[in-house]
């Protein structure tokens, strides 16, 4: 009994599926008729050819634009960063002054962080520059 089931379902489905195939290639064939069918497949060689040839132009263009404008933010960026390590290090002195009033031990590990942070920065304030050049 389970044994036809299971060839009637092998049945169904390759019927199924073998008008599934005969349907669409229908389809296919008819839209390869289509007149607009023909208007785009040209349009899309047509963009498929011309679209490297101009991307090469405008592409070129663009980075050089954009490394131009980028260069013009250096100078606000660097000032930026100096800014941030001021606030970094004005920060870090105002915790380690409270730290030592209240007599607590970490206070080397505190002044290691808040140096090391504004010297990191500061490096990459001026490391920034030749990332340019």
């Amino acid at each position: 009994m389970m044994i036809r089931k299971k060839r009637n379902l092998k049945r169904i489905y390759h019927m199924n599926f073998k008008n599934f195939i005969t349907k669409s290639a229908n389809y296919a064939k008819k839209v390869a008729k289509h007149p607009v069918t023909k208007k785009v497949f040209m349009l899309l060689v047509m963009f498929t050819i011309c679209l490297p040839m101009m991307a090469d132009v405008t592409g070129a263009t663009g980075f050089q634009e954009a490394t131009t404008t980028i260069r013009g933010y250096i100078p606000f960026v660097e000032k930026l960063i100096y800014a941030i390590a001021a606030l970094v290090g004005l920060m870090g002195a105002a915790s380690i002054y409270i730290k030592m009033n209240n007599g607590d031990q970490d206070i080397k590990k505190s002044l290691m962080m808040t140096i090391g942070g504004c010297v990191a920065l500061v490096a990459l304030a001026k490391a920034l520059p030749a990332f340019l050049t």
